[in-house]
């Protein structure tokens, strides 16, 4: 294993270099391999200003393809330029897609850390309309990425309130607490999370119980008092 993985780092480097001298072409049908690589954070901005020589022939199932890559990878760079062709994508689809289909799309961007503030308005934008279930995802997927901003809280809250938050279930509405100890904009789903436990005892684990006691116990400082 020490003796394929010492392999793969040399011929990543062979790789890199080229990259980076610009010896080498790269085309989309490569590029995702190329992220895979160990070390391609190394050379992200080398593969960032590569990429856009290829970005016009990236359909939308590709560039997030090369997203989910890029975030894996650590590659902020790459993982921001196929973001931003994705939402353009995005933007000029006729007809407009419905509120759950675009929420797919910020949740792969979300789970990359990509294009976050981006991501986050449009959250705010679709979050009425959204599906529970899809927007708990996005949510999550942010959240999990530490991100906070205004347009993500006022996301949670309408969460939050929806009225099927609940049907979430137990697994789901565990994450979200959680993940509200790694970003402030998710407190407001918190109290919500409570209540829903509080209805429904019998359904969730002591295990996940005494883990959704210490995230409150974690954010009780960011709660309202009436929570």
């Amino acid at each position: 294993l020490q003796i394929r993985q010492a392999a793969q780092g040399v011929a990543a480097d062979i790789v890199f270099k080229q990259i980076a001298t610009g010896k080498s072409a790269l085309t989309s049908s490569i590029f995702a391999r190329i992220l895979r690589l160990p070390g391609a954070a190394s050379v992200d901005t080398s593969l960032a200003s590569m990429s856009q020589g290829i970005i016009a022939d990236v359909g939308m199932e590709l560039a997030l393809d090369l997203v989910k890559h890029a975030g894996a990878a650590t590659c902020p760079e790459v993982a921001s330029t196929f973001a931003t062709s994705a939402l353009l994508m995005l933007d000029s689809r006729q007809p407009e897609p419905s509120a759950n289909e675009q929420l797919a799309v910020l949740r792969t961007l979300g789970s990359a850390g990509a294009a976050m503030d981006d991501v986050a308005c449009r959250l705010q934008t679709l979050a009425l309309a959204a599906g529970v279930s899809e927007l708990a995802c996005v949510i999550l997927a942010m959240g999990e990425r530490s991100f906070c901003s205004d347009a993500l809280t006022e996301a949670a809250c309408t969460l939050a309130a929806k009225p099927q938050f609940a049907s979430l279930g137990p697994p789901k509405l565990l994450e979200l607490a959680v993940a509200s100890t790694k970003s402030a904009s998710l407190v407001a789903v918190v109290g919500a999370v409570a209540r829903a436990a509080a209805g429904a005892e019998n359904a969730w684990p002591t295990s996940d119980l005494v883990r959704l006691l210490l995230a409150i116990a974690k954010t009780k400082g960011a709660l309202p008092a009436e929570e």
